[in-house]
């Protein structure tokens, strides 16, 4: 019993302690952690979410510039309505990672192949899929297995099939005057 009271005392007394100063991070409702001075958040010492918003078409390269050291997974989703960038942020994307390759949206292809001095760069389009079947019959596992990078656009279709496994998710979202984008860290 007395030890038990002595275990209680010392995590109140912790948390008091930990009450009277400030820090340099703040826990949100959802359990992320973010950093005072930074638009980055912090989970388990992982790095998890970067916040940006762009007016301009070089803004692009000011994302990518902050986001590439951290695209450490081959699959990325990009989420956002028509016209909010995507296919804009892939081309600058591929050009930081050295391709010379033309970018084109893979509405009607479906999927886009790029060779970068990394690798193969697959880019789907899942727009016009109807059925995770759909998307496993054009092959999206081998193409995800055997690329340095796999982007996929409109990916909502084929998310749960990527349960366990780690990746890159980037919403873009279009206010009319600029975009607000949220990259972040899945299944690290």
């Amino acid at each position: 019993f007395y030890i038990m009271v002595r275990v209680i005392l010392i995590v109140l007394l912790g948390f008091v302690i930990i009450s009277c100063f400030p820090s340099p991070y703040y826990r949100l409702a959802d359990g992320r952690i973010l950093a005072n001075d930074r638009k980055i958040f912090i989970f388990e010492n992982k790095f998890y979410v970067m916040d940006f918003e762009i007016d301009n078409l070089d803004g692009w390269k000011e994302v990518i510039k902050s986001i590439f050291p951290h695209l450490k997974h081959n699959i990325l989703l990009l989420k956002g309505n028509l016209g909010a960038g995507k296919t804009t942020f892939t081309k600058y994307l591929l050009e930081e990672m050295g391709s010379a390759d033309g970018v084109d949206s893979p509405t009607y292809s479906i999927v886009n192949e790029y060779n970068t001095p990394k690798g193969k760069v697959f880019h789907f389009d899942l727009y016009r899929m109807k059925s995770v079947e759909e998307i496993q019959d054009i092959g999206i596992e081998e193409y995800i297995d055997n690329g340095f990078l796999s982007i996929i656009e409109w990916p909502e279709i084929y998310e749960e099939e990527l349960y366990g496994i780690p990746y890159h998710e980037m919403k873009i979202e279009n206010t009319g005057s600029a975009r607000k984008i949220s990259f972040s860290s899945k299944n690290d």
